[in-house]
């Protein structure tokens, strides 16, 4: 009889699931680049799990220098050169190491302007030149790649009064009017209403973006975490990288 007692117990307790003590709260430091597929996706990972997420969202050099800091985290999503020195530094589980997306570079002008030709190193030098101003982030990946894209073809003394450092996404200071178009990553693009779509930067001049994300090595309890990451790499969560101008990596 109490055999019976016990394994009514133990059949109850698997269908009822984990119980809410077992909740925890995931701190997430991330990219903005993966805001909106974050938007999407956390909420439906809440709740299936009844974990929280706590994401701080900030350009990849800063939170780097949060975490050289002391800042606490639980999971990084952060540029693959950044995690690996977080692996290297011990403040990270190499184990957990995923890399998650990938992105191209493209170009964002303004709604009602015309939409600048970049089908070719040259056709894209033409429109630089041409513009009025252009945004860039100076602490972003992105905006360290403009820099030297302006370099690279050769016409960064011309654009230097045409510049426009600022502080948040340069997409938001060109949906606002601030700049006529920004050279970034097309997650940054497809997501901001006010800006068209001009495309990807040609072959020859384009840079990828991986976005690889790792568990904090001094995390108390790292089974959330690593379920969320786990959460991110399945292939429920591929549909919302794709909608968000994200691929994912080649196997």
């Amino acid at each position: 009889m109490m055999k019976s007692i016990v394994a009514a117990l133990v059949v109850s307790a698997a269908y009822l699931g984990p119980s809410p003590a077992a909740a925890d709260e995931i701190v997430v430091f991330s990219t903005p680049s993966l805001k909106p597929v974050l938007d999407h996706l956390g909420p439906k990972f809440e709740g299936s799990t009844r974990h929280t997420l706590k994401v701080t969202y900030a350009a990849v050099a800063a939170l780097k220098r949060e975490i050289d800091g002391g800042a606490a985290f639980d999971v990084a999503l952060l540029l693959p050169a950044a995690v690996d020195d977080l692996i290297k530094e011990g403040k990270a589980a190499r184990a957990s190491r995923t890399d998650l997306a990938v992105a191209l570079v493209g170009v964002a002008v303004r709604k009602g302007l015309p939409r600048p030709d970049i089908s070719s190193p040259d056709a894209l030098r033409r429109s630089l030149l041409s513009t009025n101003s252009a945004a860039y982030g100076a602490d972003s990946a992105s905006g360290k790649y403009f820099l030297s894209l302006i370099d690279r073809l050769g016409i960064g003394p011309q654009m230097q009064t045409k510049l426009k450092t600022v502080s948040g996404n340069p997409v938001e200071a060109v949906a606002r009017g601030d700049a006529d178009l920004t050279v970034i990553t097309v997650p940054n693009i497809v997501t901001v209403q006010a800006v068209e779509f001009a495309g990807v930067l040609p072959s020859p001049l384009q840079n990828v973006t991986t976005y690889t994300a790792v568990v904090s090595a001094a995390a108390e309890n790292s089974a959330p975490a690593n379920a969320f990451v786990q959460y991110l790499n399945s292939a429920d969560a591929t549909a919302a990288f794709i909608a968000n101008g994200l691929q994912r990596p080649a196997p």
